[in-house]
Parts: C-alpha cells; sequence; structure tokens
C-alpha cells in the first residue's frame, strides 16, 4: 500500500511530548496523515487511532511520498521507500551533549523550535527548517473530587466505595478520591484511589471537594459528614437513621444512596450541584460539665525583677518584655510555672479572689 504521510517512532510510549505531538498532529490533520510504529503501548495506539491510520512495522515494505522520523531511524534501504526523508529534531541535542543522527537518507531536517533547529544545524553543519508542534485545543470533562475520612471496614461500607469507583468508570466520568485512612488496603483497587495517612488537619481539603464519601453500615454522629455539611460541602451517605435526626436534607445537603446501591445514578452526582444549608444541632453539654471551683479561679500579682530586660525575655501573658517593677495578674498554674523555671523573673505579691 502507499501512504502519503508517515510518521514513523519506533516505540509509542503511554505518554510523553512526541506522543503528545502525534496525538494533536493526527487530530488536526486527521486523514492525511498514518503513523507507523514498531512496538507501541496498547492504551496509546487505541487513542492516536481515533484520528490517523495506525500501523505497526513488521517485514513488510512501505512507499510512501513523505517519510518522518526521529530518534530511531529504521533500516531504511530495505524497509522504507519514500520520496522525501524528515527527521523531526524534539531536543536540544547541543544542549543535552547528544551525538547527532546518522543522515545518511535525511533530506529535510526539522526542528519543533526554533531554538533545537539553530542548535541542530551548528552540529551537523547543515540548514534545519523548524515548524512548531501542533496543539488543538480539547474539550475536557469537569473532575469529579471526592473525599473520604475513614476506616476501611467493612461496617464503614469500604466495598460500596469500590462499586462506587467502578460505576463512575462505567459512565466515563472522570474522578480523583482523595481517602484518608489509618490503614491503607494491601492492593489498590482502583487508579484514582489515593489513599492518604489520617491527618488532623482535613477541613481544607474537605472544603475543596465536591463531595464527602461515606457509605457506612451505620453511623451514631460521624463528624466527617456534619464537618463536610457546616464547609458547605455536600455529601454521599447511605440512609443512615441518624441523619434524618440531625436533619441532613436529601438533594439539598446530601444524595442518599440503598446500602445495596440500587438507586445509584452517578450522572446526576456528576452534573447535579447541591447547596447545603444544614446547620448543626445545638449541643447541651453545659448541663453535664461541672463549674471550676479550682484554685484558678484566683488571681495572683506578680511583679516583674530586671531579668526580664537584662535577657530580652518577652512574658506570653503580657506578649511584651516588661519593665522592673511592672505588676500583673496571672491564674495559680501560670504562677507555678513561672516559680519554677524562672523565679529569679518575678516577685510574688498577693492572691486575690476574684468576685463570680
Amino acid at each position: 500500500m502507499y501512504y502519503q504521510n508517515i510518521f514513523y517512532f519506533y516505540y509509542l510510549n503511554k505518554c510523553g511530548g512526541v506522543e503528545s505531538m502525534l496525538y494533536y498532529l493526527s487530530k488536526k490533520y486527521r486523514n492525511r496523515i498514518t503513523i507507523l510504529y514498531t512496538i507501541g503501548d496498547s492504551a496509546q495506539i487505541t487513542r492516536l487511532s481515533q484520528f490517523a491510520e495506525v500501523v505497526q512495522l513488521k517485514n513488510q515494505i512501505v512507499e510512501c511520498h513523505n517519510f518522518f522520523t526521529c530518534y530511531s531511524v529504521p533500516d531504511i534501504e530495505k524497509q522504507i521507500y519514500a520520496d522525501n526523508y524528515y527527521l523531526i529534531i524534539h531536543a536540544d541535542y547541543k544542549d543535552l551533549k547528544i551525538k547527532p543522527l546518522n543522515n545518511k537518507f535525511i533530506t529535510k531536517y526539522i526542528g519543533v523550535s526554533q531554538q533545537v533547529a539553530n542548535s541542530y544545524s551548528s552540529s551537523i553543519s547543515e540548514s534545519v527548517d523548524y515548524c512548531y508542534n501542533p496543539i488543538v485545543k480539547d474539550n475536557p470533562k469537569k473532575i469529579l473530587h471526592l473525599i473520604s475520612a475513614t476506616r476501611l471496614t467493612k461496617e464503614k461500607g469500604y466495598s460500596r466505595m469500590i462499586k462506587l469507583a467502578s460505576k463512575l468508570d462505567e459512565e466515563n466520568i472522570p474522578f480523583i478520591w482523595n481517602i484518608f485512612t489509618d490503614k491503607k488496603p494491601e492492593t489498590k483497587p482502583h487508579p484514582h484511589m489515593i489513599f492518604l495517612p489520617s491527618t488532623y488537619d482535613i477541613q481544607s481539603y474537605i472544603a475543596d471537594a465536591d463531595y464527602l464519601v461515606q457509605l457506612s453500615d451505620t453511623e451514631a454522629f460521624c463528624y466527617s459528614v456534619v464537618e463536610a455539611l457546616l464547609l458547605s460541602t455536600p455529601v454521599i451517605i447511605t440512609p443512615c437513621p441518624v441523619y434524618k435526626e440531625l436533619n441532613i436534607k436529601e438533594n439539598i445537603d446530601a444524595f442518599f444512596i440503598d446500602f445495596d446501591l440500587q438507586n445509584l445514578d452517578v450522572q446526576n452526582i456528576y452534573n447535579k450541584k447541591l447547596h447545603p444549608d444544614w446547620k448543626p444541632p445545638k449541643d447541651e453539654w453545659y448541663k453535664y460539665l461541672t463549674v471550676n471551683d479550682s484554685p484558678d479561679e484566683y488571681k495572683y500579682l506578680i511583679e516583674a525583677t530586671d531579668k526580664y530586660q537584662k535577657h530580652k525575655t518577652t512574658d506570653i501573658v503580657l506578649n511584651k518584655i516588661p519593665n522592673k517593677g511592672e505588676k500583673w495578674w496571672v491564674t495559680k498554674d501560670r504562677l507555678n510555672y513561672l516559680l519554677e523555671h524562672y523565679p529569679q523573673y518575678i516577685n510574688f505579691l498577693k492572691r486575690e479572689k476574684l468576685d463570680k
């Protein structure tokens, strides 16, 4: 078969600059080019095949009008017959201290920028054209950002989490799911489920997510859910009875997913934006907390010696360096600390009980 324009690359990687160039070239010029390779990643080949004919070079004879290659030049004498042979320069050979390729059959050199063209030209003492790589604006999908902070145990719904990830894949919904947990699974169930160590500073991550996910069998209160709602981040949860008690509203604060996941609608989750207006229930722990009658209800008057100024020491209560003779009130705990660690800094004057 005779081809018009062949772009040959010995190895098509899963990702890389050359592969990106081929993708955009194929997308922009579509039927004008054929991609020829010797070894290639299957996913990359599938991606390129959307827009161009992709052919594996084996033992066949290839004839074409224009033959473009880079890095690895095949055995042109035996297999490739072209009217024009182009070598594409994808790197600054001079700066990288790479030897120029064998140019026996090359009729023209093309750099992907003027910089690399000039560099290669100086290395081979021949003229090198430059032609910028093509790029076409794609229409990217929105990434669904999920977060969970949970143990990966049966009652916490780990199996449901895996099924949700699989369903998102089936529906071609791109997502990243950050899962903060105390123990990572031995095998990663899905490439987009990212397992991170537990952290106390999780609210920033929750606020940045599209949804917090908690698919438990049962919950008594569930702090991660209420923290998310307090930060106006909607949640994806199972219908545990406590959520009704906490007045978490379906399709406003949360998507409720049945325990068997029969009502799971990932397109609705992906396309519909919830706007939580949840308010936490009033806690009444004050009823159970004993009033503090400890000696800390008394204030103790102390006086600074010259040591504060002499050693340029800032007192953490005053938030400054006190002058000699300056007086202020402290709690008993603070007084005991100063007497234990810095007795030369203060003089204890008197104790006075505060009015209740």
